[in-house]
């Protein structure tokens, strides 16, 4: 069934605060419970993993950190760097504009006030140059003295035309004075408001200098840990990958049994180990109604077979009818489901995928979006096949809208081609508690080494064991795809 998901974006960071929070790092605790008790080999390595995890944790959480912390401060220091230098620059023009008093006709403001200081000076010079004028006109006209001389009226008024008009040219030149005076203060008033700047950006440029100087410092400290924790990552991984070859062969080679119960991160698991070079794997779906496990493992020992494990095979509608793709025995019974729209369910939440067998006996899990490109010779060559999703690891890195804050838990099932085996091995969990989509992708990629692993369901979740008497889970449900593992 489609199930919704309340969906949180978070960080793709592995192994990090879930580990970490608890004091000592004690929120990891794995053990299986069906490995012989006298098997002390099995229960140490186990134990190493899990103080490895908890060491990887650590290291990861500071490295990201540090390193986040580190890739900010070089921007900080670039973008002051920069401002710094275009301070630099613009104080070193103005001062040089104003030393040699080559305004740049580029800023109005400059340009403005130069004007109106000319205009300013040449209007006192017409004023003054007016009034002596007007007065050699006065004088002129007070030298007049003689009734005679009184007849000579046309050069009298001629004298006085001319002193109106002096007159009243003057007055618009003092008129014409005062508003360029007006300018003058107006502009000046800006120019002081840009010198006034100019201080503010020269304080800002020593602030931002000693601000650097500090930054500097820190991102050489962050530079040197970031060292350090590289290197620690380093010999964290050898001890990882050594350790872990250990428990692989323990696990994957030297067992006896397929199925384990496993406690991790607190979290009660079932795994089934599955080899296709020893098991028979098939996906059964009628596409008509619901059944419960026990129909599919009936029907296996009506045809013969000796079943050791069935559990529910990817998404479903309520008829019983796969959501997405569904090959059975070589026969495309249901198309690729390939929307891209955003739905807020599990299935939609992307990428999401297809778990599938092919005609050669091997396991795959892959991107619904990788499976869409294959031709049509190559379908031909998978035998059964189920859509489902989200995707819980892809190409070796857990789901990036995995939130490993999340509090979204439930009952969830999966299944992951184990890394190493040309594709021979996969391995089916479930939960037995409810647990976060980043949990249970942390156990197939870290313990089980999965690059690529599939969601199949949530709470409706079920699976069922039989290895010789060793019975784990029920037989109940109503589901849709079921998958079954039997003796080749």
């Amino acid at each position: 069934m489609k199930k919704k998901l309340s969906i949180q974006i978070g960080f793709l960071l592995p192994l990090i605060l879930p580990f970490i929070l608890c004091v000592g790092g004690r929120n990891v605790d794995l053990h299986s419970e069906n490995v012989d008790p006298s098997d002390s080999v099995f229960q140490l390595k186990l134990r190493e993993i899990e103080s490895i995890i908890v060491d990887f944790a650590n290291i990861s959480s500071q490295y990201k950190t540090v390193n986040n912390d580190r890739l900010f401060l070089m921007d900080e220091v670039l973008k002051l760097k920069n401002s710094e230098n275009q301070l630099n620059d613009a104080a070193q023009k103005l001062l040089k504009d104003f030393q040699s008093n080559n305004i740049p006709d580029s800023i109005p403001e400059f340009s403005q006030f130069s004007d109106a200081t000319k205009k300013i000076k040449r209007s006192i010079f017409d004023i003054n140059q007016l009034e002596r004028d007007r007065d050699s006109l006065i004088k002129d006209i007070s030298k007049v003295d003689s009734i005679a001389e009184l007849s000579r009226s046309k050069q009298i008024n001629s004298l006085k035309k001319k002193i109106s008009q002096k007159d009243s040219s003057l007055f618009f030149l003092i008129f014409d004075a005062m508003g360029a005076f007006h300018d003058t203060i107006s502009t000046k008033k800006k120019i002081d408001d840009l010198i006034n700047n100019l201080k503010r950006k020269e304080k800002e440029k020593q602030s931002n200098s000693r601000i650097l100087s500090t930054k500097n410092q820190n991102l050489e400290l962050l530079n040197t840990n970031f060292k350090e924790l590289s290197s620690a990552y380093k010999t964290i991984s050898r001890r990882s990958d050594q350790v872990y070859k250990n428990f692989e062969d323990i696990l994957f080679k030297n067992s006896a049994h397929s199925s384990y119960k496993i406690k991790f991160m607190n979290a009660d698991y079932r795994v089934f180990i599955t080899d296709l070079d020893s098991h028979v794997v098939r996906i059964h779906s009628n596409q008509q109604r619901l059944v419960p496990l026990k129909t599919i493992w009936n029907k296996l020992i009506s045809e013969k077979r000796e079943p050791l494990m069935v559990v529910n095979g990817g998404m479903y509608n309520f008829d019983g009818s796969s959501v997405g793709l569904y090959i059975n025995d070589s026969k495309l019974v249901k198309d690729l489901e390939r929307t891209t729209i955003q739905i807020k369910d599990n299935f939609h939440l992307y990428p999401n995928g297809v778990f599938y067998i092919d005609s050669l006996g091997r396991f795959n899990v892959m991107q619904t979006s990788d499976f869409a490109k294959k031709t049509k010779k190559q379908l031909k060559q998978i035998t059964y096949a189920t859509q489902s999703g989200p995707m819980l690891v892809v190409n070796d890195s857990i789901h990036p809208a995995f939130n490993f804050k999340s509090q979204n838990f439930n009952i969830r099932n999966g299944v992951g081609v184990i890394d190493g085996y040309a594709s021979k091995k996969g391995v089916f969990i479930i939960s037995d508690t409810p647990v976060s989509f980043y949990q249970f992708a942390l156990l197939f990629k870290y313990i089980f080494n999965t690059k690529n692993a599939l969601y199949l369901d949530g709470a409706i979740s079920k699976m069922y064991s039989d290895e010789g008497g060793r019975k784990m889970g029920d037989l109940d449900g109503q589901l849709g795809p079921i998958v079954s593992i039997s003796k080749h």
